[in-house]
């Protein structure tokens, strides 16, 4: 598992120059204790070309010979992965549009685990079960995977992509607990919603968090005031 998700997520990353990448898990299907799991590695990058794109998993087969000269690799990891996956009774194949990026698909074949495991992140947390969160954020994948972990955590969850989006749904009286706001948004949009918020609400009634790279120090000065904490982003 290991191997093929370095090999699918390196090549990803050595082909996107701008943009992101994401990884999904999905379940596809179980049965008693056997389960099928379908792996997602999306990229950004210039795409791959449909005449190309059937062969891509066969050995020395590259995309874009082009492309491929502006970066290190023997070309062997998509055939490795395809072997690998393939070891374990499943499978893996590509979609992709020209300047647009690509999606890389492989499932294996696994079993529900035995004994006691230490989950990464809690089921729940008393605290949040039953509260309503505002998440503010403009990347939609990472809108998504706050709003997954806060519904996992018993949550109601509202997301906005700009600062007017959030405004309004504050306007119209949408109560909530806790919102929590990207450092990324355009502009001075982070710190004129925090103005806004604190402007209605007192830290007690909304505490409002704000969402930043652990290294820069801009956001977190200019928001100080009005925000009850920070968390780091991805």
């Amino acid at each position: 598992m290991r191997q093929i998700l370095t090999n699918l997520i390196g090549n990803a990353i050595k082909f996107t120059d701008s943009g992101e990448i994401t990884v999904f898990v999905i379940p596809r299907s179980h049965h008693n204790d056997a389960y099928e799991l379908e792996f997602q590695i999306n990229d950004t990058g210039p795409g791959i070309p449909a005449d190309r794109l059937e062969n891509i998993f066969e050995q020395f087969s590259r995309a874009d010979e082009t492309l491929s000269r502006r970066h290190e690799g023997t070309g062997l990891g998509l055939a490795i992965s395809r072997h690998l996956v393939e070891m374990m009774g499943g499978k893996v194949w590509a979609e992709s549009t020209v300047g647009v990026g690509s999606r890389f698909h492989f499932t294996i074949k696994t079993r529900q685990a035995n004994g006691k495991l230490k989950p990464f992140l809690h089921t729940n947390i008393p605290e949040i079960i039953g509260k309503r969160l505002l998440v503010v954020e403009n990347n939609p994948a990472s809108s998504q995977a706050m709003q997954d972990v806060c519904h996992g955590w018993g949550a109601s969850v509202d997301t906005a992509s700009t600062a007017a989006d959030a405004i309004s749904r504050l306007a119209i009286g949408k109560p909530y607990d806790i919102a929590l706001i990207e450092s990324n948004l355009p502009g001075d949009a982070p710190l004129e919603l925090a103005k806004y918020i604190r402007q209605r609400f007192s830290k007690q009634e909304l505490p409002l968090i704000l969402i930043a790279p652990p290294m820069t120090a801009t956001p977190k000065k200019r928001c100080a005031n009005s925000t009850t904490c920070t968390l780091p982003s991805r």
